[in-house]
Parts: C-alpha cells; structure tokens; sequence
C-alpha cells in the first residue's frame, strides 16, 4: 500500500500506518465497503466498546423508568418498545462489530504482551539458569551470562576482549563463537628489573617450575623501554553451555589463577633459600 492508497484514518497525523509499503500499490486494507476502518487503533478500541456500554445502559434505564409506572401509557409503552429496539441493536451492533473489535484489541494486547517479552528476552535468560536451556549459546553469549549471573562487572578493549576485575586482579577474556575455548588473561602481575641478573635467574627457574606443576601458563615478556621483565598467567577453559555449574568453573578459573600467583612467589622463596644455603 503506497501513500495515495491509504485511508484518511491511515494518514492521521500525517504518519503512515503499519501496512505502508513504498512497492504496494494495493488498495488500504482497513478500508471495506462503508466501514471506513475495520481495524481501529487501541484508543478507538475502547472507545467503541464505551459507546456500546452507554447505550445499553440508557436503553435499560428508559425501559425501567416507563415499566415501573403503575399507569401505563401510549408514551410509556411507546419508549419501552423503543428502549428495546436500542437494547436489540446494541446486542446486534455488539455481535457484528463489538466482537470484532473486541477481539481485536485482545489480539493486539496480546501481541504487545509478546513484543515486550521478545525484548525482555536477553534479561530472562540471563535470569534462567543457563545448564537448564538446551540450546546451545554462542561462546561470548555465554560468558556474559555467567559473568551476569556473578555480579561482576565487565568491559570491552579494542579487540573486543572482556576486560573484567575479580578479588583486586584484572583479567582478560579472550572469547570467540567459533572456539569453544576461552583463555583467561592475568597480565603484568609481576615486574623484575632487567639488571638484576641474580633475580632474573630466580624469576626463570621459579616460572620453569609452577609450569612443570600447574595447568596455568606463566610467561614473560621484556620491556625494553622500561627496563623491565613482565609476568603474564594464561589459562584455557573449555567453555561450553552443556557444562555443570559454569558459573563455578569461571570463579574456581579466577581462584586458580590467584593461586598460580602464591605457587610463583612459594617458588621464588624456596629458590632462595636454596641459593642463600648454598652460598654459606
């Protein structure tokens, strides 16, 4: 239906109404013979079914007030007849018109009902436990509903990782909808002076050891500019919506990279007591 095709009730207000479409050149569909609009708006919805209702109401109330009379005139049998004929054609007016526009007003109240559920879609499953669904979500779907469901606040970098903050540490997310992995990032926890070649040493051969005995990753980089040698913990995760308690593998993920920090520093210590009983 383009522009010169609808009906005045569809340019109302100079909009268009719904069925506008540019390529149609079909006549309005809310025109039908001498019913202007077959399908009224929610406001002329109910105001059609308050027209019925007052005219019901005015037919009984003439028909009770000129029967409740003891004397019975042509005037009173005249207005009870009449009163009854507005009853019969408000029934009928109810039957063909009332009940379509009632229906319809059901209809479209049901039909906002479900578009206000489409858009409260993504809060709902965030409010449903996700091992219950048997859908299966994307990767990053999924890691925002766990990190939803445990309160903790996220943000993005600029290669859309997850950027999130768990028991004072900051955390990178790596997750992608075609790797059922995610790798979880604790970046520069740990910073040692190139110029320390005795500590460096130590630094090496402590980071040799938690990677011989943890599945957390320690790896370092140098920065030349800051004189500076950086640790880094890197940890995979299967990552999958059919997975027990997903939220408890995200926070026991966080908690084991925590841990690999205490194993660093437990290591470092041993490492110097040994070099310390050495030395004397």
């Amino acid at each position: 239906m383009t522009k010169l095709s609808q009906c005045a009730r569809c340019k109302k207000d100079r909009r268009n109404c719904r069925y506008y479409t540019p390529e149609d050149d079909t006549d309005c569909p809310h025109y039908s013979g001498a019913r202007h609009c077959a399908i009224l708006d929610d406001k002329d919805d109910v105001g059609c079914i308050w027209r019925m209702v007052l005219i019901i109401v005015i037919a009984i109330i003439v028909i009770i007030v000129n029967l409740s009379g003891v004397k019975v005139t042509f005037a009173g049998v005249a207005s009870a007849v009449l009163g009854g004929l507005f009853v019969l054609l408000a029934i009928i007016w109810l039957i063909c018109w009332g009940s379509d526009s009632i229906g319809k007003l059901l209809k479209r109240v049901k039909t906002k009902k479900n578009m206000k559920t489409d858009k409260t879609k993504d809060v709902e499953d965030v409010a449903t436990p996700v091992n219950n669904s048997t859908s299966e979500l994307p990767t990053r779907t999924l890691l925002q509903v766990a990190l939803h469901r445990l309160n903790l606040q996220y943000e993005f970098d600029a290669e859309q990782n997850f950027i999130v903050r768990y028991q004072g540490e900051t955390f990178r997310i790596v997750a992608e909808d075609e790797n059922v992995y995610l790798q979880i990032q604790n970046l520069r926890w740990y910073d040692a002076p190139l110029d320390d070649i005795d500590n460096l040493s130590l630094v090496y051969r402590a980071v040799n050891a938690c990677n011989m005995r943890d599945m957390v990753r320690l790896v370092y980089t140098y920065d030349r500019a800051e004189n500076e040698l950086s640790l880094h913990a890197l940890y995979d995760v299967l990552w999958m919506s059919q997975i027990p308690d997903i939220e408890a593998l995200l926070v026991a993920s966080f908690e084991k990279m925590l841990r690999a920090h205490h194993l660093f520093f437990h290591v470092m210590e041993e490492l110097r007591r040994e070099e310390f009983g050495r030395i004397n």
